[in-house]
């Protein structure tokens, strides 16, 4: 906080008397135009005041300044003034601070009139409308000489309120110890006045709020003012002062008319109390910044929740400074409010089974997806690769996950053996089934139905097979091997050479010919043997007719 006040006023006000007149050179024209003091005032009679002053301020906000004069070598140049008497042991002097403003292009810069002496501060400076601020000349004696202080404060150049740092532009002194004097016999006066650059200018347009203090404790204004200056160095022609139903003098263009402005000059003290209040965003610095002037209290109202976008908001985290400001009306104060807030974005994903999850999280954060999703005992969805989704304050508040996942269906096949087989696949896969399933290598289950599965919901299969068991026969120089169904009638049959028989021996021991029932693996080997039956039975009939024969032959040698 920049301390305003610089030294102690020292204000006497000496017993009022009577005086003559109340329009002091008011003759005298065209004058500067704003706000000064003589020390008078009129109450039913004129009556009489002096004051002594280390410092005297002006105080301005103007709104709109256009001036021109064709007979100047700077026709577009106008000047505030602010000035007044300096009494010491030795003379009285003048001294004068302006802001000398150039019109056409906007710009201003600082000068200073002492001892019959001009000298500039040449840096200029631009402006935009409105323009407020003060302009404030010191005095500070230092045992030996006065320094004077040509010092000024902008408080608002345009839409930016800028904070109140008294800037000095010039520097001069006076000898011995110097006061400010405002007194109506001695004709000593302080105002603060428009006019011209050293001349005389006409004014296109003005309007200017002005306020006169000096310094006694803080702003103190003084008793009575009038609308025009005698001493400054730059006058006007058409310029007038309306003084405001709340206290404050506003100068404007129109036909002027010196004379008194009132004799109980009390306008409203000028803001003195700048407050700067930002709102902060971790990590990511001021989101929003107002500065502002204050002349009352201030409590100033923090949001818990500020909503910056549909699902974007911004959560107080801390408060740094006073909440609740109270100017004092006099001194220049700085206050700084940082509100510092965490930014966090909200953000519901939904997923492919309906369900949805609402989050609130900060800036930057990731949420990774969660590889499945059980939507019952026999579904799930499972999440195709690895997606984490960055939370940025551009992120929309809903996300749809579903092209993310794919459902995948548990399938149980059950085969004939009592094995079961329990899987998860995704929705469209086809299963391949096996065309056999061999239990011993001469017993197997063999597929009787479609060997294809086409997965489109959860699936629990038993699969048609039937059982075989192997047949296995030896013929002695070569075998035959085959596969029958369980329960199924097979003929063993077999060729046996003549005067021979054969059988089966293995598993069931039958006769060629012979039919068994399938219910087990068959191994059978075909065992021949001679035909004893047959080949007796040949025998005896050969002998028969040859003894046939024999009998026969004797027979018919007898006849």
């Amino acid at each position: 906080m920049r301390r305003f006040i610089l030294f102690l006023l020292v204000l006497t006000i000496i017993a009022a008397v009577p005086a003559p007149a109340i329009t002091p050179q008011a003759q005298i024209s065209p004058k500067p135009i704003g706000l000064a003091s003589y020390g008078i005032y009129s109450k039913g009679a004129n009556y009489t005041y002096t004051i002594t002053t280390n410092q005297i301020i002006g105080y301005f906000n103007i709104s709109s300044i256009n001036s021109f004069n064709p007979n100047s070598p700077e026709p577009y140049y106008a000047t505030l003034q602010l000035g007044g008497t300096v009494n010491n042991s030795m003379a009285v002097n003048w001294l004068q601070e302006e802001l000398v403003f150039n019109t056409l292009n906007d710009t201003f810069f600082i000068g200073c009139y002492y001892n019959g002496n001009q000298k500039f501060n040449t840096t200029l400076l631009h402006f935009s409308l409105p323009l407020a601020g003060y302009l404030i000349i010191s005095l500070i004696y230092n045992q030996t000489f006065t320094i004077v202080k040509y010092q000024y404060v902008i408080i608002q150049n345009g839409s930016r309120f800028l904070p109140p740092e008294v800037r000095t532009a010039i520097v001069s002194t006076i000898h011995g110890r110097a006061f400010f004097t405002v007194n109506f016999p001695t004709k000593e006066n302080v105002e603060l006045v428009f006019g011209g650059f050293n001349s005389v200018t006409n004014f296109t347009s003005l309007n200017s709020e002005l306020g006169l203090f000096y310094n006694q404790s803080g702003l103190k204004p003084f008793p009575s003012v009038f609308n025009f200056g005698m001493n400054a160095t730059g006058s006007a022609e058409d310029l007038i002062t309306i003084l405001e139903p709340d206290g404050n003098v506003e100068v404007t263009t129109g036909s002027p008319s010196y004379g008194l402005i009132t004799s109980n000059y009390n306008p409203p003290i000028p803001p003195l109390t700048f407050v700067n209040e930002s709102f902060i965003i971790n990590r990511l610095g001021i989101y929003q910044s107002k500065d502002f002037y204050i002349d009352k209290p201030y409590n100033i109202t923090i949001p818990n929740v500020l909503g910056i976008s549909s699902n974007v908001y911004l959560y107080l985290e801390k408060v740094i400074g006073q909440t609740y400001i109270i100017p004092n009306n006099s001194t220049f104060q700085t206050f700084d409010i940082l509100l510092y807030y965490d930014e966090k974005v909200m953000v519901t994903i939904v997923y492919p089974n309906s369900s949805a999850i609402t989050y609130n999280l900060p800036v930057n954060t990731t949420v990774t997806l969660p590889g499945i999703i059980n939507i019952s005992n026999n579904e799930i969805l499972v999440l195709q690769k690895n997606v984490q989704i960055l939370v940025t304050n551009s992120t929309p508040p809903i996300i749809n996950t579903s092209t993310y996942y794919v459902p995948e269906y548990l399938v149980r096949i059950t085969y004939p053996n009592g094995t079961t087989i329990m899987n998860w696949y995704q929705k469209g896969t086809v299963l391949q089934l096996p065309q056999y399933i061999y239990e011993t290598p001469h017993e197997r289950f063999e597929l009787v139905g479609k060997n294809i599965i086409n997965v489109s919901s959860p699936l629990n299969v038993l699969p048609p097979y039937q059982l075989e068991y192997e047949v296995s026969l030896d013929y002695g120089n070569f075998n035959v091997t085959y596969w029958a169904k369980n329960g199924q009638l097979v003929t063993l049959n077999a060729y046996i050479p003549l005067f021979y028989e054969g059988e089966w021996e293995g598993t069931y021991n039958v006769p060629v010919g012979g039919t068994v029932v399938v219910n087990q693996y068959i191994i059978e080997r075909l065992v021949l043997s001679p035909n004893i039956a047959l080949i007796s039975l040949l025998a005896l009939i050969s002998a028969s007719v040859v003894l046939v024969l024999i009998f026969w032959h004797r027979i018919r040698k007898i006849l």
